[in-house]
């Protein structure tokens, strides 16, 4: 076991960096993001997630649907949202939820990408953009 992390071996810092790299990229603007995501999920599912679960909750999932090979295969995204719910979401709640973090998650994130640090949070950026979402999330 490692002391404050002061003897972690070669293998676990390269996780370490690996996981943080990941954890940079899904969620660009950090816990501001978390937060943003976290909220739109507790409202798509109706807080049907425990409220101390909701953050880890969204990061598991969101974080599952960027590693993943197959971000095209919804049923399996789908199903495994329930299963992380401890099936206390329906299958219409968590395709909502694939469709938000396909769309509308995603494109916020790469706006921050694009734009820099804090772009994807700005309000008034969700409001310029609101009809915009509304036409990506409906799939038109």
């Amino acid at each position: 076991m490692a002391l404050f992390g002061l003897f972690k071996s070669k293998e676990q810092k390269e996780l370490d960096a690996t996981l943080r790299k990941i954890q940079d990229y899904v969620f660009p603007n950090g816990n501001a993001d978390i937060k943003r995501d976290a909220a739109r999920i507790n409202a798509i599912t109706r807080g049907k997630v425990a409220p101390d679960r909701i953050d880890s909750f969204t990061i598991g999932c969101k974080t599952l649907l960027h590693v993943s090979d197959d971000q095209n295969d919804d049923n399996r995204f789908v199903e495994s949202f329930i299963r992380r719910s401890d099936g206390a979401i329906t299958k219409d709640e968590a395709y909502e939820m694939y469709v938000y973090f396909c769309g509308e998650a995603t494109m916020m994130d790469n706006i921050s990408r694009m734009m820099g640090s804090g772009a994807g949070t700005d309000p008034n950026l969700h409001a310029g953009l609101a009809s915009t979402v509304g036409v990506y999330h409906q799939g038109v």
